[in-house]
C-alpha cells in the first residue's frame, strides 16, 4: 500500500531526527541504531555497540555515583586526620610554650629576691657598723643611705620584672586559652564532617535502593518489549511522536 505525503514527511522527520541521536549510553557519542521502515516499536535508545544496552548502561551509572560518593567519604575522612593532628600538634606547642615562659619567670624572680636579699643584707651590715663605730657615724649613715637607695631601686626593678613576668604569664595563658578555642573549633568541624560523611552514606544507600528498584522496573521492561516485538503495531500517531 503506497505512503501519503503525509506519512512520508513524518518518516522523514523521523529519520532525521534519530540521526542526530546519539547512544544513551554513559560516555557514548556514537549515533543511536536507526529503526528500519515499518519497523514496530520504540526506536532504540543506543548504538551498534551489543555491549550498550539499558543494563549496561544502568550499571555504569550506578558504578560512577558509587565511585564519587566513596571518593567524598575518602577525601572527608582524611581532612578529618588533618584537623586532629593539627590541634593535637598547636595545643602540644603552646602548651610547652606556658611551661619555658612560666620556668623563665620563676628563675628571674629567684634571681631579683637573691639580689634583693644580699642589699638588705648590706644595709643592716652598714647600720651596724655605723652603731659599733661612733666616730664613724656620718659615713656609715651616708652608707646606709646609699645602701638604702640602692636597695629601693632594687626593689623597684624587682617590682618591675616581677609585673614583667607575670605580663608575659598572662599573655601565655591568654594565647593557650586561644588555642584551647580553637582546638574546640576543629573538633566542631570534625563533626559536621562526619555528619555530612554519615548524609552521603545514608544517600548512596537510598541511591543504591532507587537503583535496584530501577533495575527490577529495566528487566521488566525489557521483558515487556521482548514479548511486544513479535506483534506488528501500527504507526503511531504524530501526537505521540511529539511527546517521545
Amino acid at each position: 500500500m503506497a505512503m501519503t505525503r503525509g506519512q512520508q514527511a513524518r518518516q522523514t522527520v523521523v529519520a532525521e531526527v534519530e540521526q542526530t541521536l546519539t547512544c544513551a549510553f554513559p560516555g557514548c557519542t556514537r549515533p543511536r541504531t536507526p529503526k528500519g521502515p515499518g519497523t514496530p516499536g520504540r526506536t532504540p535508545k543506543y548504538c551498534r555497540d551489543p555491549h550498550h544496552n539499558a543494563m549496561t548502561a544502568y550499571q555504569a551509572r550506578k558504578n560512577t555515583a558509587a565511585g564519587a560518593a566513596d571518593q567524598a567519604i575518602r577525601e572527608l575522612e582524611e581532612a578529618r586526620a588533618r584537623f586532629e593532628a593539627e590541634t593535637r600538634r598547636i595545643t602540644r606547642d603552646a602548651q610547652a610554650a606556658v611551661d619555658r615562659a612560666q620556668t623563665e619567670a620563676e628563675r628571674r624572680v629567684a634571681e631579683i629576691q637573691q639580689r634583693l636579699q644580699a642589699e638588705r643584707e648590706k644595709v643592716l651590715e652598714a647600720k651596724a657598723e655605723a652603731v659599733r663605730n661612733s666616730e664613724h657615724a656620718r659615713i656609715a649613715e651616708e652608707r646606709a643611705q646609699y645602701a638604702e637607695a640602692a636597695a629601693r631601686r632594687a626593689a623597684d626593678h624587682a617590682d618591675a620584672h616581677l609585673q614583667a613576668a607575670e605580663t608575659i604569664r598572662q599573655e601565655l595563658h591568654d594565647e593557650l586559652q586561644r588555642v584551647r578555642e580553637d582546638a574546640e573549633s576543629y573538633r566542631s568541624r570534625v563533626h559536621g564532617l562526619e555528619t555530612k560523611v554519615d548524609d552521603l552514606r545514608e544517600q548512596l544507600d537510598q541511591a543504591r535502593d532507587k537503583a535496584r528498584s530501577a533495575e527490577d522496573r529495566a528487566r521488566v521492561a525489557e521483558l515487556q518489549l521482548r514479548g511486544q516485538s513479535s506483534k506488528a503495531l501500527p504507526w503511531p500517531p504524530a501526537v505521540s511522536l511529539a511527546k517521545r
